[in-house]
């Protein structure tokens, strides 16, 4: 099943991936998948956004407070990384309202 990314979508982590701080960066390990991703730079500032259960949107724009990039740039380039985490079963997507 296609997980759709909105900027109205609510960004969550899995909750049974082990993570491990490494200063510039980060490791997570899935142990449903069996796979260990490691991030850095950009990858890691959006994963610290995400532990605090955002939209897409509240992530898009503190990325683009934080970094010198264009909107439409920063978009993309933000929906592929999420898709890729959603993908690879590191984040839950919820597409409901809330009210």
């Amino acid at each position: 099943m296609q997980i759709v990314v909105s900027k109205y979508s609510v960004i969550t982590p899995i909750k049974h991936l082990i993570c491990r701080d490494m200063g510039e960066e980060v490791a997570i390990f899935n142990p449903k998948t069996e796979i260990p991703y490691v991030l850095s730079g950009v990858g890691l500032n959006t994963w610290k956004l995400i532990q605090k259960t955002k939209t897409v949107n509240e992530i898009l724009y503190a990325l683009l407070e934080e970094y010198e990039v264009e909107l439409p740039r920063c978009e993309h380039d933000l929906f592929a990384f999420l898709q890729e985490l959603a993908n690879e079963e590191l984040i839950e997507v919820s597409n409901e309202t809330v009210g």
